[in-house]
C-alpha cells in the first residue's frame, strides 16, 4: 500500500478501494507514475456511452491495462503524459519533433492545404512491433489492445510516421504527373506492341497491390478498434434487436470468414518468404468458424457475450475483402432474415453504434452505400405509389383507355405487383376481359423488355 500515491491511502483505509485491487494498482504504478490514480478515476467514471457496462474493481483485478484503454470520460481519466493508447488518434502537438520532421510536416501541410494542428498520429502495426521490441508496450489480457509508455519512443515513432506520410504523398504526386488513367489502360489494350501490354499488366498489378495494402491496413485498424470499443456492451433495446435479427448461429463460419479472419488481431498470420517479403495468410472458412467459437467461449458475462457477437457482426459488415484475391474471398454476407418487424432497421442500428464508437473512416464507405440504398428504395417507393394511383384510376376507366394509357397501365401493374405475381396476373386478366387490344400490347411490351421488376431492398 505504501507504494501507491498518498492520495489513494484514505480510500484504501475506508474500504472504497478493495484489498484485491491493491496489487494490480501497484503493478500499474510501477509501469508509470500516475497510472494507479488514472485507473481508480476510470473505475469511478461512468461509461462514455449508455450501452456500455461501467467498469468495476473486478475488471481492474482481471485486466488492469484493459481498464486504462476502456472508453470512459471524467476527471482524471486521461492517460498521463508519456503514456498512449495505441488505438487512439493523437494530435502531433503532443510529440517533440526533430527539425527534419518539422520540415517534413510543413511540406506535407502545404501539399495537402491542411493546417499543421489538424494532423494526428495513428500508431500502426509497424510502430507496435517496434515499440514492443523496445519493451515499451503493455498489452491487455486478451492482447487486443496496448499502451505505449515512454515519451522519447513515442516522439521517435511520430517522426517516422510523418516521414512515411510524406513519402506516400510524394509517390502519389509522382503518379499524378505520370498518370496511368483508365483511358490509358483502355488505349493500351488496343496497342499492338507487346511491350505496351506488359506495361499495362504491370500497372494493373501495381494498382491491385496498392488496393490490397489499403485493405490490409483498414482491416487491421478495424479489428483493433472493434475489440477495444465494442468487446463489452450493455444489452439495450438496439443491441438486442441486432443480436436477435442477425443469424450468427446459422452461419458462424461465414460471418467469421467475411470479417474477423481479416481484421481480428492474431487471426491473420505473417510469414517471411525467402525473398524477404512478408506474406499474410488468412484462415479458411472452417478455421475462422472454429476461431470464432473459441472467441465466444471466452466471454464470461452478458456484456462480453453481447460485445463479442457485435464485434463479429461489425467485422463482417466493414472488413474489406480486397485484402485477398477474388477467388479466396468468403462469398458470405450477413444474413438478416425479414421475419422480425425491425429486421430492415438492423443495418442502420449497426452503423449507428459503430459510427459513434469507431474512427469515422472505418465505416464511412459502408454507411455511404447504405444511404444510397435507402435513397434508391425511397425513390422506388415513390414510383410505386405513383404507379398505384395511376393504376387505380386506369382500372376505374379500363374500357375507355387509349393505347398509350393501356401500355402505361401494364407497366404500372408490373411496378406495383411484379411481373409474375398472382395479383399482377389477376389484373392482366381483368384488363384482357375489358380491352380488346390487350394481347397486342402485352406482346409488344414483352418484345421490348418493357416489364420492370420491383427494386429489392438491400440490407
Amino acid at each position: 500500500m505504501l507504494k501507491l500515491p498518498t492520495e489513494l491511502h484514505p480510500r484504501i483505509a475506508s474500504g472504497q478501494i478493495p484489498p484485491a485491487a491493491i496489487k494490480p494498482l501497484v503493478a500499474l504504478q510501477r509501469i508509470h507514475a500516475g497510472l494507479a490514480e488514472c485507473a481508480v478515476a476510470r473505475i469511478d467514471a461512468p461509461p462514455a456511452q449508455s450501452w456500455e457496462e461501467p467498469l468495476t474493481w473486478t475488471d481492474l483485478v482481471s485486466d488492469p491495462i484493459g481498464v486504462l484503454v476502456a472508453n470512459v470520460e471524467g476527471p482524471g481519466t486521461e492517460l498521463p503524459d508519456g503514456v498512449y493508447d495505441f488505438a487512439d488518434a493523437i494530435p502531433l502537438q503532443r510529440f517533440a519533433l526533430t527539425d527534419a520532421a518539422r520540415e517534413q510536416l510543413d511540406e506535407l501541410s502545404a501539399a495537402r492545404d491542411q493546417p499543421v494542428d489538424e494532423f494526428v498520429m495513428r500508431f500502426g502495426r509497424e510502430a507496435l512491433e517496434r515499440a514492443s521490441a523496445l519493451k515499451a508496450t503493455h498489452p491487455t489480457k486478451t492482447g487486443w489492445a496496448h499502451i505505449l509508455v515512454g515519451q522519447d519512443i513515442a516522439d521517435e515513432l511520430a517522426c517516422d510516421h510523418i516521414a512515411a506520410c510524406l513519402a506516400n504523398w510524394r509517390a502519389a504526386a509522382e503518379r499524378t504527373l505520370n498518370p496511368a488513367s483508365s483511358e490509358d489502360a483502355d488505349d493500351s489494350r488496343d496497342a499492338s506492341s507487346e511491350e505496351d501490354l506488359k506495361e499495362q499488366r504491370r500497372r494493373e498489378r501495381a494498382e491491385q497491390e496498392r488496393e490490397r495494402q489499403r485493405a490490409v491496413t483498414h482491416n487491421a485498424e478495424l479489428g483493433s478498434a472493434l475489440l477495444k470499443h465494442l468487446a463489452r456492451l450493455k444489452v439495450d433495446a438496439d443491441v438486442l434487436k441486432i443480436l436477435t435479427a442477425v443469424d450468427v448461429a446459422g452461419d458462424l463460419d461465414g460471418v467469421a470468414a467475411r470479417g474477423a479472419r481479416y481484421a481480428f488481431p492474431g487471426w491473420p498470420t505473417e510469414t517471411t518468404q525467402k525473398n524477404g517479403k512478408i506474406k499474410i495468410e488468412y484462415l479458411d472458412k472452417g478455421q475462422a468458424g472454429a476461431k470464432a467459437r473459441e472467441f465466444l467461449t471466452g466471454a464470461g458475462s452478458m456484456a462480453e457475450i453481447a460485445g463479442r457477437l457485435i464485434c463479429l457482426i461489425a467485422a463482417a459488415r466493414y472488413a474489406d475483402e480486397h485484402a485477398v484475391a477474388r477467388s479466396n474471398r468468403s462469398f458470405s454476407s450477413l444474413s438478416i432474415p425479414p421475419g422480425l418487424p425491425y429486421s430492415d432497421a438492423v443495418p442502420d442500428l449497426i452503423d449507428e453504434i459503430c459510427a459513434q464508437r469507431l474512427p469515422e473512416h472505418l465505416t464511412a464507405t459502408v454507411r455511404e452505400q447504405r444511404a444510397e440504398q435507402r435513397e434508391a428504395l425511397a425513390e422506388h417507393q415513390r414510383e410505386q405509389q405513383a404507379a398505384r394511383e395511376r393504376l387505380a384510376s386506369a382500372l376505374d376507366h379500363a374500357a375507355e383507355l387509349t393505347e398509350r394509357e393501356l401500355e402505361q397501365a401494364l407497366v404500372d401493374v408490373d411496378t406495383v405487383h411484379g411481373r409474375y405475381s398472382v395479383d399482377g396476373h389477376r389484373l392482366r386478366k381483368q384488363l384482357d376481359a375489358i380491352h380488346p387490344t390487350f394481347d397486342d400490347h402485352v406482346g409488344e411490351l414483352d418484345a421490348r423488355g418493357g416489364h420492370d421488376e420491383p427494386v429489392a431492398q438491400a440490407a
